[in-house]
C-alpha cells in the first residue's frame, strides 16, 4: 500500500506567505491586543489558502483476484468448420464446456442452462440457432450475467440446393430455384441440367431461378453442381426428380358452388347430386350433405379421403388416409 499527499491547486498556498509577511509587520506596530488579532486573521487566511489548494490523498494498493470464465463451444455439425481458437488469460480461472454435439442445434436451451447469477461467458459458436436466442440473452442480463461471443475463422464451405414442385401439372408454369450457401462472399461455378441439357453453366453468387412448362405426364431430373474444393463434398451436388401428373380427380357431391370453382383450380373435379357406386377413380370426395357410412366405408379405409362440409353432431369416426408404400414394425 502506497499514500501520497497532493494539492489540486497548489499555488493558491501562495496566499498563506502572504498572510505570514503580513502579520510579522502587524506584530511590530501593534500592542497585545494587535498580535492576538494578527494571529487569528494569520490562521484564517492560512486556513483558507489550505482549502483553497484542494489537498487530497491518494491511496494505491494491488489487489489479486481470480477471476472465473466459462467457455461454452458449440461444437454441433454447423460449427465444424470453425477453426480452433486457444485461450489463455492471467488471472483467470478458465472453464471450457461444449454445449452442442452433433445434429443439435438448440443454442437457445443449451444457454439457458448454463446460466448462473453474476458470472461471465464466452460463447464460441458460428451463431446458428433452431431457437430465439433474444428471450435467453435477456434472461442473462437479468441475472448480472454477461456473455460475449466469438466466431473464429471458418473453412471455406459450399452447398447447393434446388427447391421447387415436385409434383406439376401439365402445361402449368413451374419456377425452380438453385440455392448456394457458401462461408465465403463470392461466386461459384455451377452447372444446371434438366434431363442432361444444360440449363445454366456459369458463376452465381446467391440464388439463380428459371421456369419451365411441361407438355405431358413424365418424369424429369434437375441436377446441379458446384465447382468446390471442400470439406463436405457431398453437399456439392443435388438432384431433384420431378413428376409430372393429371390434377387428381375429386367428386364434389351437391350442386355448383363458389367453393366447387376454387377446388378446379387444383383438382379436376366432377359434381353429381348423389354418390355413385363406384368411388375408385376419385382421390377424395366433398360432399355437402351427409351420406351413408357403411357406403363410403371401404372407400376411405383403401387410402382415399372424405370430406363432409354439412353441420354435424357427432364426432368423425374417420380421418382422411392416404397409402403409404413405407412398412412399419409393430412395437
Amino acid at each position: 500500500m502506497k499514500e501520497v499527499f497532493y494539492f489540486q491547486q497548489p499555488l493558491a498556498l501562495l496566499a498563506g506567505l502572504v498572510a505570514f509577511s503580513g502579520v510579522y509587520i502587524f506584530l511590530k506596530a501593534s500592542g497585545r491586543e494587535g498580535r492576538i488579532v494578527g494571529i487569528t486573521r494569520t490562521l484564517f487566511f492560512l486556513l483558507l489558502a489550505i482549502s483553497l489548494a484542494g489537498p487530497f490523498l491518494q491511496d494505491s494498493r494491488m489487489i489479486e483476484d481470480q477471476q472465473d470464465l466459462f467457455i461454452l463451444e458449440d461444437s454441433s455439425r454447423s460449427s465444424e468448420l470453425l477453426e480452433n481458437t486457444s485461450m489463455d488469460a492471467e488471472n483467470v480461472d478458465i472453464q471450457r464446456k461444449t454445449i452442442l454435439t452433433g445434429n443439435n442445434s438448440k443454442l437457445a436451451s443449451a444457454l439457458k442452462s448454463e446460466l448462473r447469477p453474476e458470472s461471465k461467458y464466452l460463447l464460441m459458436s458460428d451463431g446458428r440457432s433452431s431457437e430465439d436466442l433474444e428471450n435467453v440473452l435477456r434472461k442473462y442480463r437479468d441475472e448480472n450475467s454477461t456473455i460475449s461471443v466469438l466466431k473464429p475463422e471458418m473453412e471455406t464451405e459450399r452447398s447447393v440446393h434446388v427447391s421447387g414442385p415436385s409434383t406439376p401439372v401439365p402445361g402449368a408454369a413451374t419456377k425452380f430455384t438453385v440455392d448456394i450457401s457458401s462461408t465465403e462472399q463470392d461466386e461459384v461455378p455451377v452447372k444446371v441440367t434438366l434431363d442432361n441439357n444444360t440449363v445454366l453453366d456459369s458463376s452465381v453468387s446467391g440464388s439463380w431461378s428459371f421456369n419451365r412448362s411441361f407438355s405431358s405426364e413424365a418424369v424429369h431430373r434437375i441436377s446441379a453442381e458446384i465447382e468446390s474444393d471442400d470439406r463436405f463434398s457431398g453437399n456439392n451436388r443435388y438432384y431433384k426428380t420431378v413428376k409430372v401428373e393429371e390434377k387428381p380427380e375429386i367428386l364434389y357431391i351437391g350442386t355448383e358452388s363458389e367453393l366447387s370453382d376454387k377446388l378446379s383450380q387444383f383438382y379436376r373435379v366432377t359434381v353429381r347430386q348423389e354418390i355413385p357406386d363406384d368411388l375408385s377413380d376419385y382421390y377424395t370426395t366433398v360432399s355437402t350433405r351427409k351420406l351413408d357410412e357403411e357406403r363410403i366405408q371401404d372407400y376411405i379405409t383403401k387410402g382415399n379421403g372424405y370430406l363432409y362440409l354439412g353441420d354435424y353432431d357427432k364426432s368423425a369416426r374417420h380421418l382422411p388416409l392416404k397409402a403409404s408404400k413405407e412398412n412399419y414394425n409393430d412395437e
